[in-house]
């Protein structure tokens, strides 16, 4: 039996298959999210460098929230 036998199945003409949108960084298992919570952890035992440097990836490459958060973040960091 397959993994995805108990899933809905998908109907559609292909436009399902969009990219995601800048409310997909969002959510709280994004990988920016990830980066931004690791970089937390590692500011909080004292790898500052280790934390900048994940908080500018996620400052480049986010929006929204999650670009605002890593702002503030950077700014607790200088």
């Amino acid at each position: 039996m397959s993994a995805l036998a108990g899933l809905p199945a998908r109907a559609g003409n292909g436009a399902d298959h969009a990219a995601p949108s800048a409310s997909a960084d969002e959510d709280d298992e994004s990988p920016h999210a990830v980066k931004l919570s690791l970089a937390r952890e590692l500011q909080a035992i004292g790898d500052v460098e280790g934390a900048r440097s994940l908080v500018e990836e996620v400052e480049a490459e986010s929006a929204g929230e999650l670009k605002s958060q890593a702002r503030q973040l950077l700014a607790e960091l200088r």
